[in-house]
């Protein structure tokens, strides 16, 4: 992913240490999203921007505080909370469908699967376009959120 965006070796380990000087934990408890939801869009952005030999994933970068903090900016249309959160359901409805008991139980090609029929969905390509911008915020944005 990071070559198809035109990063070189050395703009990507760089990232990865910005990510590690900042802490890619979260920091504090969540601020919008409760632990489940947290868990779900977690593994949810680790899928969409996994980490590589040298590149950082979405985790390593901390995407979910970026979106729990980006939802609960005042600045944010409410609505955004109620598609993101909306989203869930049909998710876990999937993967329940696959033998597991939430989606981050998957694997990656079982989440990866999940993804796809979800994004075949009416209302699945929209919400993965919508995390997968917050995920990129998290790992192409300035590091300062």
């Amino acid at each position: 992913m990071a070559a198809a965006l035109g990063w070189g070796p050395a703009a990507v380990a760089r990232a990865g240490e910005r990510a590690r000087a900042r802490g890619a934990a979260p920091v504090g408890p969540a601020r919008v999203l409760t632990t489940e939801e947290w868990a779900t869009l977690a593994a949810v952005q680790e899928t969409l921007w996994p980490a590589g030999e040298g590149c950082p994933g979405a985790r390593d970068l901390n995407a979910t505080g970026v979106l729990d903090a980006a939802l609960a900016d005042p600045g944010t249309p409410p609505i955004q909370t109620t598609w993101v959160r909306g989203g869930l359901p049909a998710l876990r409805e999937l993967a329940v469908a696959r033998g597991a008991a939430s989606f981050e139980a998957l694997d990656a090609a079982g989440r990866e699967a999940v993804l796809v029929a979800f994004r075949d969905r009416p209302e699945g390509r929209g919400w993965i376009r919508l995390v997968l911008g917050y995920t990129r915020e998290a790992v192409l944005g300035d590091p300062v959120h």
